[in-house]
């Protein structure tokens, strides 16, 4: 079965119901069951007031004071309770995280839990100034993180099941959420998305943190939350995949998520695994 929208109910097995928007009582938002709940909020761009109030905090944390929020930066949100684990993700999560990894540096996309990268700019330099492009920021304007939920930190020997995971299953609810998305100033694309998958069986969440930097490179990092519904343990993947503009693609295939997805799998990352014990 496709993945099913979030707005068309189907009729559910025993024990699960639909979260509906308080606003509007046709519009499912999220799903709920004796041992978890998932709830989406998908809402449009930050208000200038609370821009203003994330870019302070960015700049607060990051002690960078150019430092700034993605353009489109939006209110959308997930909120996963599965026992006394409470997982509640927004833009403000992800962008701190971010803010308190840059540190100032003359080279453009310093992060400090990623290496410094060749940018393209610095790859056509010459000693003319006229030569320089765009001028090279200090800070990591590609806003590249590698947050993961921390509540999940017991490293684990235990693997995501692939097999179940790729099974053609009901899919009972699904969602898609937009966190943030840049266009890095015409440099390439920077997206945080959360995708969303529940079954009679179990809840599957995904994070990606898709940069790609025009004639430089292509990276992704990704976190996945399994959770057998009725059992006692979430299980967390995180993998990060970083590909050289030279190892050959087009640039129009990371706009489409189905394209990127099946170029990444192509590649090797390097994954590592939690578990928490509810």
């Amino acid at each position: 079965m496709n993945a099913l929208n979030q707005s068309t109910p189907v009729t559910l097995p025993e024990g699960f119901n639909y979260i509906y928007d308080e606003t509007n009582s046709s519009e499912i938002v999220g799903l709920s069951h004796p041992t978890f709940s998932i709830k989406t909020f998908k809402g449009p761009i930050l208000s200038s007031a609370a821009t203003d109030e994330l870019t302070s905090s960015i700049r607060n944390l990051s002690k960078i004071p150019q430092a700034s929020p993605p353009e489109a930066t939006f209110t959308s949100s997930l909120t996963l309770k599965i026992s006394n684990l409470t997982l509640h993700l927004t833009s403000q999560t992800y962008l701190h995280h971010w803010a308190s990894t840059i540190c100032p540096y003359t080279h453009p996309s310093y992060n400090t839990l990623i290496p410094p990268l060749p940018s393209y700019i610095g790859r056509t330099w010459s000693p003319s100034p006229s030569t320089l492009l765009t001028p090279l920021l200090p800070w990591d304007w590609t806003y590249t993180t590698h947050y993961s939920p921390p509540q999940i930190s017991t490293i684990s020997v235990t693997t995501l099941p692939v097999k179940i995971l790729i099974e053609r299953l009901p899919i009972i609810y699904s969602s898609h959420v937009i966190i943030y998305d840049s266009d890095l100033d015409d440099s390439g694309s920077s997206t945080l998305t959360i995708s969303i998958r529940c079954t009679s069986t179990y809840v599957y969440v995904r994070s990606r943190n898709l940069v790609r930097i025009d004639n430089v490179l292509v990276r992704c990092f990704d976190w996945r939350v399994y959770y057998e519904i009725g059992s006692r343990i979430v299980f967390k993947e995180t993998e990060f995949k970083c590909i050289q503009w030279e190892e050959g693609f087009e640039v129009k295939v990371w706009d489409d998520p189905v394209e990127a997805d099946g170029i990444l799998r192509g590649y090797d990352g390097v994954k590592n695994n939690y578990e928490l014990h509810l």
